[in-house]
């Protein structure tokens, strides 16, 4: 059987993989020069930086053993150290009790902690909530949730929390309670959101190395080959058209796992997709991102891998820092910052020059002292990218349910990953799923003419 997987992030190789070791002919199309899509990277003047702070959550000991194989390395295992940044202090996240005790608004954290205790003595309640707030109110307390959880999920997706879908809040606290989370700090017990693994080098290693390993398993991979058509007939996808460096290319398929983006899908359908079904897709929001990369002359900024920022008048909702990671990733005495700006396609934030952009970036870092104006910054870059997080707005199941049941018209297509599904979950958990489609796939598929 031939695949064609359009797409070569995370997902669209960890699904070629799966049914090249199936022993199916697979194609990645990609339109990039290199792999990795949200998860790639690039390396300038002895600097490395990933286009997001990615990291393998997982006790799955499959996608570990192959993430090792990818990429040549054990992965390094790193105990996270993540924070928030309230009233010009940071606190511990996941938060504990000593963090709502020592709030600089004393009245601010009493009231978080009477009512966190409420909301732990109703928990049940969460599971009937049907938006963010009120299922993340109902397991940790309205204060707390008005201190961090509300104002952060506002600006990072510029949508009222009343208005998200509680199934985008699950993860998002630890089963774990704060008296439990103060405990496994003070004697050193880790928990399933301490600890991380990392791929040394960067985490577009893995992505790359992934991409190594399926063209020597046999596999083919067409990196800057744009998706221009998907040519159908009878209820089946008959060939994909390329638009590649040197002309127009066509393959023929079997199967397509497509993982880019469900509009770009359904526009390269031909005939073309119904309007209902490209109405429906346009109805799922995604939001985007800007990325300030910064290359620093100075040792360390903070022992965090990522910290979060809530407050609106600070241009960037997380930074993290690249030599956390890996020391590896930044020249010897210097370090790296990734300032990650939630915005939508074509705002006013997505439109503004990088100049502009990294000037305000700076001055936020100042102005919040994580840097000091005398700080030398000798690299930085800027990077957009479309569609980087699915937004799973109160409609957002009966909208995506519509465009999946009309595109299960089309018998050997597949969605898979972030994009191509509208999926909200972890690099591990994009692995696992791409791996599982292979072996969801009927290999007695009628073979395209």
């Amino acid at each position: 059987m031939r695949v064609v997987v359009l797409g070569g992030g995370i997902a669209g190789l960890s699904a070629a993989h799966g049914f090249r070791r199936a022993g199916d002919d697979v194609i990645v199309v990609e339109a990039a020069p290199e792999p990795g899509g949200l998860a790639g990277g690039f390396r300038e003047r002895g600097y490395t930086f990933v286009h997001f702070s990615h990291r393998l959550w997982t006790h799955d000991a499959e996608v570990v053993r192959l993430a090792e194989g990818w990429t040549g390395k054990p992965l390094l295992e790193r105990r996270k150290i993540s924070r928030i940044l309230l009233d010009g202090r940071l606190y511990n996240y996941p938060l504990d009790l000593r963090d709502l005790l020592g709030l600089r608004r004393l009245r601010v954290g009493v009231d978080a902690l009477a009512g966190y205790l409420g909301a732990r003595l109703g928990r049940e309640r969460a599971r009937e909530a049907a938006d963010f707030r009120g299922y993340l109110t109902a397991r940790i307390g309205a204060p707390l949730f008005d201190v961090f959880f509300g104002p952060y999920t506002q600006k990072l997706t510029g949508l009222s929390p009343e208005t998200l879908a509680s199934e985008m809040a699950r993860g998002a606290v630890p089963e774990t309670g704060l008296l439990r989370q103060l405990a496994s700090r003070l004697l050193g017990l880790g928990d399933e959101w301490e600890r991380f693994l990392y791929p040394e080098g960067g985490f577009m290693t893995l992505p790359r190395g992934m991409a190594r390993a399926l063209k020597n398993a046999g596999g083919q991979i067409l990196l800057s080959h744009r998706l221009a058509a998907v040519n159908r007939a009878g209820g089946r996808i008959t060939s994909v058209e390329i638009a590649s460096p040197v002309g127009p290319v066509t393959l023929n398929a079997d199967l397509v796992v497509s993982t880019v983006p469900i509009p770009a899908l359904l526009a390269a359908l031909r005939p073309m997709a119904p309007p209902a079904l490209v109405e429906g897709a346009r109805r799922l929001r995604t939001r985007a991102m800007v990325v300030v990369y910064l290359g620093l002359r100075r040792e360390r900024v903070s022992p965090d891998h990522w910290i979060y920022v809530p407050d609106p008048a600070v241009r960037f909702n997380r930074v993290s820092e690249t030599i956390n990671y890996d020391p590896g990733m930044a020249p010897v005495g210097c370090t790296g910052l990734c300032a990650e700006i939630a915005c939508d396609e074509d705002d006013a934030v997505w439109r503004e020059p990088d100049g502009d952009q990294i000037a305000r970036v700076v001055r936020d870092l100042v102005s919040i002292g994580l840097l000091r104006a005398t700080d030398p910054v000798e690299l930085s870059s800027v990077r957009r990218f479309r569609g980087a997080y699915p937004l799973y707005t109160l409609d957002y199941s009966r909208d995506l349910a519509e465009v999946e049941d009309g595109l299960a018209a089309i018998g050997n297509l597949r969605l898979c990953g972030r994009q191509g599904a509208f999926w909200y979950g972890s690099t591990a958990q994009g692995i696992r799923q791409g791996l599982d489609l292979a072996g969801e796939i009927d290999v007695a598929l009628p073979r395209a003419a």
